[in-house]
């Protein structure tokens, strides 16, 4: 029987964090301030990586093969499962993994299941294996012994007496489910100072509408938005 200490546990299997936030608030972009000791690579779902034009950082992009021909939405799915495979393979030099976005897989997903229930009366069915699959996806890529990134859209939803909040955006009631997911919760903030320059802020503690967590103890309730500094914080 191998025994590890928590030390030990937090070290070998990484840091896994979940950032949400506004469009355009700088969610992809936050991927160029991982350092390249952590050897990053980018999962990108979003086709969308204009923001990181300056940065050579690894990319699989799951809508395109690996000969670059575009894939359907509806097989997206399938692609992202040959990267899950890959990356648990070990057959490669990556340390970080920083998926982009689960809201754009989990349309990705739709797009599979509308494709399989065409059928309206089969609604239920259809939602209910959406739940289901994206527990799996997100378990799946946040169980890999790396370090591992998920980014999300934010959307509004309603607490049972009326009260609005912010969470990621996914279809259904998932969405509520993904922050228990991780041990670290940002929410995205970005804003223009005085000198029109743009300034990202992790929120890193819950507030009235905005779910977020820090179960490490080590970061401040609002942190620059740079993970090279907030990874090595919470490792201590």
């Amino acid at each position: 029987m191998k025994i590890q200490t928590t030390n030990d546990f937090s070290t070998n299997y990484g840091v896994k964090i979940l950032i949400f936030g506004q469009s355009g608030a700088g969610k992809t972009y936050a991927a160029s301030t991982l350092p390249k000791e952590l050897k990053p690579v980018l999962v990108s779902a979003e086709s969308g990586v204009l923001s990181l034009r300056k940065f050579k950082i690894p990319m699989i992009d799951i809508a395109k093969d690996d000969d670059g021909k575009p894939i359907e939405m509806k097989d997206r799915v399938k692609r992202l499962h040959e990267v899950f495979t890959f990356l648990k393979s070990g057959k490669h030099d990556f340390d970080t993994v920083y998926l982009d976005s689960i809201t754009e897989i989990n349309q990705c997903l739709m797009a599979y299941l509308k494709a399989k229930y065409p059928d309206r009366k089969d609604s239920l069915l259809m939602y209910g294996e959406n739940a289901e699959l994206m527990m799996k996806i997100v378990k799946e890529f946040r169980d890999l012994k790396y370090n591992v990134i998920v980014t999300a859209l934010a959307s509004v939803e309603k607490d049972e007496i009326g009260r609005r909040f912010l969470v990621p955006d996914v279809v259904g009631k998932i969405s509520q489910a993904l922050p228990q997911l991780f041990d670290e919760v940002f929410y995205l903030h970005a804003k223009a100072d005085e000198k029109g320059e743009i300034v990202r802020k992790f929120q890193t503690v819950t507030s009235e509408n905005i779910i977020a967590k820090d179960r490490s103890g080590a970061l401040q309730p609002f942190e620059d938005a740079n993970l090279a500094e907030v990874i090595k914080k919470i490792r201590g």
